[in-house]
């Protein structure tokens, strides 16, 4: 009789150990699941302790840049395509909207912030 129990038992319906193969995936992505949460919080706690970036019109941006070096208003300028993001000297971050071939605003930009510079969007292989 037992060999007949063992005959009418579905396979693969028994409860198998892991495999250490499958056990250690299953860790690694518990723990790499772990660290992107980590992260996602320290930069969710950076942003609220600085708060959103202030939204400069482009005339009250250029008449800062202009009186920078009587000023010191702006720390730093980054140029992206389109846009220009930085610090103010209060360390508050501050974001721009600008025309992408602006020459008149990017020598102010060189002339008055010393710490300027232009990141290249574009990607060479």
């Amino acid at each position: 009789m037992k060999g007949q129990k063992e005959i009418n038992k579905p396979s693969g319906l028994g409860k198998q150990p892991l495999q250490p193969k499958n056990k250690n995936l299953r860790s690694f992505i518990l723990w790499l699941l772990i660290m992107m949460g980590f992260i996602y919080l320290y930069r969710m706690g950076n942003q609220a302790l600085e708060g959103p970036p202030r939204k400069l019109s482009y005339t009250e941006f250029y008449q800062m840049v202009s009186q920078n070096k009587e000023t010191g208003a702006i720390k730093s300028a980054i140029k992206s395509e389109g846009v220009i993001e930085g610090k103010l000297s209060t360390e508050k971050k501050y974001i721009v909207n600008v025309p992408t071939e602006d020459e008149a605003l990017i020598a102010v930009l060189r002339e008055n912030v010393q710490d300027f510079y232009i990141k290249s969007t574009r990607y060479v292989f």
